[in-house]
């Protein structure tokens, strides 16, 4: 994205283009003296562009039901309303996704609690000597 950005100087008026990308950052309370509240009423400054982004790009790609089941297309009857609620949430800080639990193959070994490259070669070994035939095994497939 762009803006456009106007700055006095010793010149006079100097107005440029430069890049820019949207944020999400927390917004302040009060000022630097705690004397002012803000008066915004969302704690976060995401704006409804970025969330209508997001939409378009999840649509570009052809995006799948998320965790709750929802589709595209269920989404969509109401999609004015959906990109509200889910602003309005993000905005208030009040969005909370439904937590995922991740789900490994019981062979996996990188990046794993409790597992170690010592484990996948334990495992490695074991399964050696529990078969008379050989596999050629390239260990930097078990992370």
């Amino acid at each position: 994205m762009a803006r456009v950005v106007s700055v006095s100087g010793k010149g006079g008026m100097v107005t440029r283009v430069e890049r820019w990308s949207p944020t999400i950052e927390q917004r302040a309370r009060a000022n630097q003296r705690w004397e002012e509240p803000v008066s915004e009423a969302k704690p976060y400054g995401i704006p409804k562009q970025l969330v209508w982004d997001a939409y378009r790009w999840v649509k570009a790609n052809g995006g799948a039901a998320g965790v709750d089941g929802e589709s595209l297309t269920m989404f969509e009857q109401d999609l004015k309303g959906n990109l509200y609620k889910i602003w309005n949430r993000m905005s208030s800080g009040t969005y909370f996704p439904p937590q995922v639990e991740p789900v490994f193959h019981p062979d996996s070994y990188g990046y794993r609690p409790g597992r170690s490259a010592h484990d996948a070669l334990a495992m490695t070994r074991q399964r050696c000597w529990a078969a008379d035939w050989v596999i050629d095994l390239d260990i930097k497939g078990f992370f």
